[in-house]
Protein backbone atom coordinates (compact mmCIF):
# COMPACT_ATOMS: atom_id res chain seq x y z
CA UNK A 1 0.00 0.00 0.00
CA UNK A 2 2.66 2.35 0.73
CA UNK A 3 4.81 1.37 -2.00
CA UNK A 4 1.64 2.53 -4.43
CA UNK A 5 0.96 6.19 -2.78
CA UNK A 6 4.31 6.46 -3.00
CA UNK A 7 4.21 5.73 -7.20
CA UNK A 8 1.42 8.11 -7.45
CA UNK A 9 2.72 11.10 -5.56
CA UNK A 10 6.11 10.46 -7.80
CA UNK A 11 3.31 10.22 -11.05
CA UNK A 12 1.73 13.62 -9.90
CA UNK A 13 4.99 15.69 -8.80
CA UNK A 14 6.40 14.74 -12.79
CA UNK A 15 3.18 15.79 -13.87
CA UNK A 16 3.31 19.29 -12.20
CA UNK A 17 7.00 19.52 -13.44
CA UNK A 18 6.03 18.79 -16.77
CA UNK A 19 3.33 21.32 -16.26
CA UNK A 20 5.90 23.91 -14.83
CA UNK A 21 8.50 23.81 -17.83
CA UNK A 22 5.68 24.08 -20.22
CA UNK A 23 4.87 27.44 -18.36
CA UNK A 24 1.26 26.02 -17.47
CA UNK A 25 0.19 26.95 -14.09
CA UNK A 26 -1.85 25.56 -11.19
CA UNK A 27 -3.44 22.07 -11.03
CA UNK A 28 -3.94 20.58 -14.64
CA UNK A 29 -7.61 21.29 -16.40
CA UNK A 30 -9.54 18.20 -17.22
CA UNK A 31 -13.80 17.57 -17.98
CA UNK A 32 -15.50 14.82 -17.21
CA UNK A 33 -15.50 13.34 -14.23
CA UNK A 34 -11.98 13.35 -13.91
CA UNK A 35 -11.30 15.49 -10.82
CA UNK A 36 -9.55 19.00 -11.65
CA UNK A 37 -7.25 18.66 -8.38
CA UNK A 38 -6.21 15.60 -8.16
CA UNK A 39 -6.34 13.98 -11.79
CA UNK A 40 -8.67 11.45 -10.68
CA UNK A 41 -5.30 9.79 -8.37
CA UNK A 42 -7.45 10.58 -5.04
CA UNK A 43 -4.18 12.90 -3.41
CA UNK A 44 -2.52 15.67 -3.81
CA UNK A 45 1.21 16.01 -3.23
CA UNK A 46 2.33 18.39 -0.06
CA UNK A 47 6.21 18.70 -0.23
CA UNK A 48 7.48 14.95 1.20
CA UNK A 49 3.93 13.72 2.29
CA UNK A 50 0.41 14.36 0.50
CA UNK A 51 -3.09 14.90 1.54
CA UNK A 52 -6.24 12.82 0.27
CA UNK A 53 -8.26 15.27 -2.42
CA UNK A 54 -11.56 16.44 -1.45
CA UNK A 55 -13.03 14.46 -4.25
CA UNK A 56 -11.92 10.80 -2.37
CA UNK A 57 -14.42 12.04 0.70
CA UNK A 58 -16.95 13.24 -1.78
CA UNK A 59 -17.32 10.06 -3.47
CA UNK A 60 -17.63 7.82 0.07
CA UNK A 61 -20.33 10.31 1.04
CA UNK A 62 -22.05 9.30 -2.50
CA UNK A 63 -21.70 5.90 -2.08
CA UNK A 64 -23.67 5.93 1.05
CA UNK A 65 -26.54 7.46 -0.69
CA UNK A 66 -28.15 5.44 -4.03
CA UNK A 67 -29.58 8.74 -4.95
CA UNK A 68 -26.93 11.26 -4.33
CA UNK A 69 -25.45 11.47 -7.64
CA UNK A 70 -26.41 14.42 -9.63
CA UNK A 71 -26.83 12.92 -13.17
CA UNK A 72 -28.54 13.52 -16.31
CA UNK A 73 -29.59 17.31 -17.28
CA UNK A 74 -28.10 18.29 -13.85
CA UNK A 75 -24.44 16.78 -14.07
CA UNK A 76 -21.86 19.34 -14.32
CA UNK A 77 -24.30 22.35 -14.43
CA UNK A 78 -22.63 25.55 -13.56
CA UNK A 79 -23.99 29.20 -13.07
CA UNK A 80 -23.10 29.87 -16.52
CA UNK A 81 -26.32 26.92 -17.62
CA UNK A 82 -29.05 29.29 -15.45
CA UNK A 83 -30.51 31.12 -18.67
CA UNK A 84 -32.40 34.38 -17.52
CA UNK A 85 -34.13 34.52 -20.56
CA UNK A 86 -36.71 31.98 -19.20
CA UNK A 87 -37.90 34.76 -16.50
CA UNK A 88 -39.74 37.50 -18.12
CA UNK A 89 -39.31 41.10 -16.85
CA UNK A 90 -43.06 42.14 -17.36
CA UNK A 91 -44.20 39.73 -15.38
CA UNK A 92 -44.39 39.43 -11.69
CA UNK A 93 -44.48 36.50 -8.66
CA UNK A 94 -47.54 35.84 -7.24
CA UNK A 95 -47.40 38.05 -4.12
CA UNK A 96 -44.60 40.15 -4.88
CA UNK A 97 -43.65 43.80 -5.99
CA UNK A 98 -41.00 42.88 -8.74
CA UNK A 99 -40.86 41.11 -11.79
CA UNK A 100 -39.88 37.20 -11.80
CA UNK A 101 -36.63 38.69 -13.73
CA UNK A 102 -35.54 40.24 -10.92
CA UNK A 103 -36.57 37.26 -8.59
CA UNK A 104 -34.40 35.05 -10.69
CA UNK A 105 -31.71 37.85 -10.49
CA UNK A 106 -31.58 37.93 -6.43
CA UNK A 107 -31.54 34.17 -6.44
CA UNK A 108 -28.75 33.52 -8.96
CA UNK A 109 -26.82 36.36 -6.76
CA UNK A 110 -27.58 34.80 -3.46
CA UNK A 111 -26.37 31.25 -4.84
CA UNK A 112 -23.00 32.79 -5.65
CA UNK A 113 -22.35 34.68 -3.23
CA UNK A 114 -23.42 31.62 -1.16
CA UNK A 115 -20.55 29.57 -2.85
CA UNK A 116 -17.87 31.88 -2.33
CA UNK A 117 -18.54 31.83 1.26
CA UNK A 118 -18.35 28.15 1.71
CA UNK A 119 -15.18 28.04 -0.27
CA UNK A 120 -13.53 30.88 1.76
CA UNK A 121 -14.59 29.22 5.05
CA UNK A 122 -16.32 32.29 5.65
CA UNK A 123 -18.46 31.65 9.00
CA UNK A 124 -22.25 32.14 10.29
CA UNK A 125 -23.74 32.43 6.74
CA UNK A 126 -27.17 31.43 6.07
CA UNK A 127 -28.49 28.67 3.62
CA UNK A 128 -31.43 28.96 0.85
CA UNK A 129 -34.74 27.83 0.54
CA UNK A 130 -35.68 28.31 -2.62
CA UNK A 131 -39.62 28.09 -3.54
CA UNK A 132 -41.69 28.50 -6.57
CA UNK A 133 -43.71 27.22 -9.27
CA UNK A 134 -43.10 23.72 -10.87
CA UNK A 135 -40.72 23.68 -13.47
CA UNK A 136 -39.02 27.34 -12.08
CA UNK A 137 -35.88 26.24 -12.59
CA UNK A 138 -35.12 26.03 -8.72
CA UNK A 139 -33.53 22.40 -8.91
CA UNK A 140 -30.99 23.46 -11.38
CA UNK A 141 -30.05 26.11 -9.53
CA UNK A 142 -28.69 23.99 -6.39
CA UNK A 143 -27.60 21.73 -8.87
CA UNK A 144 -25.48 24.38 -10.12
CA UNK A 145 -24.57 25.20 -6.40
CA UNK A 146 -23.49 22.17 -5.79
CA UNK A 147 -21.60 20.88 -8.91
CA UNK A 148 -19.91 25.03 -8.25
CA UNK A 149 -18.88 23.49 -4.43
CA UNK A 150 -17.49 20.09 -5.46
CA UNK A 151 -15.33 22.10 -8.16
CA UNK A 152 -13.33 23.81 -5.40
CA UNK A 153 -13.39 20.84 -3.45
CA UNK A 154 -16.12 21.30 -0.78
CA UNK A 155 -17.79 18.43 0.30
CA UNK A 156 -21.41 17.93 -0.75
CA UNK A 157 -24.46 16.12 -0.07
CA UNK A 158 -27.34 16.35 -2.85
CA UNK A 159 -30.79 14.91 -2.06
CA UNK A 160 -34.20 14.81 -3.38
CA UNK A 161 -35.97 14.21 -0.10
CA UNK A 162 -38.71 11.57 -1.52
CA UNK A 163 -36.20 9.29 -2.33
CA UNK A 164 -34.17 9.96 1.13
CA UNK A 165 -36.96 9.34 3.25
CA UNK A 166 -37.20 5.73 1.18
CA UNK A 167 -33.61 5.12 1.42
CA UNK A 168 -34.00 5.53 5.18
CA UNK A 169 -37.15 3.01 5.46
CA UNK A 170 -35.12 0.72 3.32
CA UNK A 171 -32.56 0.43 5.82
CA UNK A 172 -35.09 -1.63 8.18
CA UNK A 173 -36.09 -3.58 5.43
CA UNK A 174 -31.93 -5.01 4.85
CA UNK A 175 -32.52 -3.37 1.16
CA UNK A 176 -30.08 -1.20 2.34
CA UNK A 177 -26.28 -1.73 2.64
CA UNK A 178 -25.83 0.92 5.11
CA UNK A 179 -28.20 1.19 8.40
CA UNK A 180 -30.30 4.42 9.33
CA UNK A 181 -27.91 5.71 11.99
CA UNK A 182 -24.72 5.73 9.64
CA UNK A 183 -27.30 7.63 7.08
CA UNK A 184 -28.64 10.23 9.43
CA UNK A 185 -25.60 11.03 10.85
CA UNK A 186 -23.84 11.79 7.54
CA UNK A 187 -26.82 13.89 6.92
CA UNK A 188 -26.65 16.07 9.81
CA UNK A 189 -22.70 16.33 9.52
CA UNK A 190 -22.03 16.90 6.27
CA UNK A 191 -20.75 20.72 5.29
CA UNK A 192 -23.25 21.64 2.79
CA UNK A 193 -26.34 19.65 2.23
CA UNK A 194 -28.80 20.29 -0.22
CA UNK A 195 -32.41 19.10 0.10
CA UNK A 196 -34.52 18.94 -3.31
CA UNK A 197 -38.07 18.59 -3.47
CA UNK A 198 -39.00 19.29 0.55
CA UNK A 199 -42.63 18.91 0.71
CA UNK A 200 -43.42 16.44 -2.48
CA UNK A 201 -44.06 13.45 0.11
CA UNK A 202 -46.77 12.33 2.33
CA UNK A 203 -45.55 12.78 5.56
CA UNK A 204 -45.68 10.20 8.66
CA UNK A 205 -44.88 11.24 12.04
CA UNK A 206 -42.12 9.36 11.58
CA UNK A 207 -41.04 11.00 8.40
CA UNK A 208 -41.40 14.51 9.60
CA UNK A 209 -39.57 13.28 13.17
CA UNK A 210 -36.42 12.52 11.06
CA UNK A 211 -36.25 15.93 8.79
CA UNK A 212 -36.77 17.39 11.85
CA UNK A 213 -33.85 15.45 13.69
CA UNK A 214 -31.37 16.25 10.13
CA UNK A 215 -32.59 19.94 9.87
CA UNK A 216 -32.34 20.91 14.04
CA UNK A 217 -28.83 19.37 14.09
CA UNK A 218 -27.73 21.13 11.18
CA UNK A 219 -29.14 24.46 12.82
CA UNK A 220 -27.59 23.98 16.19
CA UNK A 221 -24.16 23.74 14.52
CA UNK A 222 -24.63 26.11 11.85
CA UNK A 223 -23.98 23.75 8.78
CA UNK A 224 -24.89 25.09 5.40
CA UNK A 225 -28.13 23.71 3.80
CA UNK A 226 -30.03 24.95 0.60
CA UNK A 227 -33.70 23.45 0.03
CA UNK A 228 -36.16 23.89 -2.91
CA UNK A 229 -39.63 23.26 -2.61
CA UNK A 230 -42.77 24.18 -4.34
CA UNK A 231 -44.34 25.46 -1.29
CA UNK A 232 -43.89 28.46 0.55
CA UNK A 233 -42.64 28.53 4.33
CA UNK A 234 -46.02 29.27 5.56
CA UNK A 235 -47.66 26.77 2.61
CA UNK A 236 -45.02 23.78 4.11
CA UNK A 237 -46.40 24.02 7.96
CA UNK A 238 -49.81 22.47 6.57
CA UNK A 239 -48.01 19.29 5.24
CA UNK A 240 -44.89 19.32 7.23
CA UNK A 241 -45.15 21.26 10.64
CA UNK A 242 -44.01 24.08 12.48
CA UNK A 243 -41.29 23.63 14.56
CA UNK A 244 -39.39 21.78 11.63
CA UNK A 245 -40.26 25.35 9.40
CA UNK A 246 -39.37 27.12 12.52
CA UNK A 247 -35.60 25.72 11.94
CA UNK A 248 -35.59 26.09 8.38
CA UNK A 249 -36.40 29.64 8.78
CA UNK A 250 -33.37 29.73 11.30
CA UNK A 251 -31.61 28.32 9.35
CA UNK A 252 -31.90 29.91 5.61
CA UNK A 253 -32.82 32.87 3.93
CA UNK A 254 -36.09 32.45 2.01
CA UNK A 255 -35.96 32.89 -1.82
CA UNK A 256 -38.84 32.97 -4.87
CA UNK A 257 -37.66 31.24 -8.24
CA UNK A 258 -41.50 31.92 -10.34
CA UNK A 259 -41.25 31.66 -14.21
CA UNK A 260 -44.79 32.13 -16.08
CA UNK A 261 -44.44 28.55 -18.02
CA UNK A 262 -42.73 26.07 -16.71
CA UNK A 263 -39.10 25.69 -17.91
CA UNK A 264 -38.88 21.57 -19.12
CA UNK A 265 -41.98 22.28 -20.85
CA UNK A 266 -40.47 24.95 -22.79
CA UNK A 267 -37.23 23.44 -23.36
CA UNK A 268 -39.35 20.30 -24.86
CA UNK A 269 -41.18 22.62 -27.16
CA UNK A 270 -37.83 24.15 -28.24
CA UNK A 271 -36.56 20.70 -29.07
CA UNK A 272 -39.50 19.23 -30.65
CA UNK A 273 -39.60 22.44 -33.00
CA UNK A 274 -36.04 22.50 -33.91
CA UNK A 275 -36.09 18.54 -34.61
CA UNK A 276 -39.28 18.24 -36.73
CA UNK A 277 -38.59 17.99 -40.12
CA UNK A 278 -39.48 20.38 -42.83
Amino acid sequence: MEKNIQKMMEEIRQAARKRESLGVPGEPETTGDVCPLCGGRGLIPEGDSARVCGCMRQKALEHRFRHARLDGEYRNRRFDDFDLSYYPEDKKSPGSRGSMRQGALKCLGAARTLVQEVADDLPDHRGMYIFGSVGSGKTLLAACIANELIARGREVLFVVVPDLLDELRATFSNKNDTDELTLMQSIRTVPVLILDDLGAHNYSEWTAGRLYNMINYRVNHRLTTVFTSNFSLSQLEEVLDKRTCSRILELCQLYRLDSDQDIRVKRYMAREMFDKPE
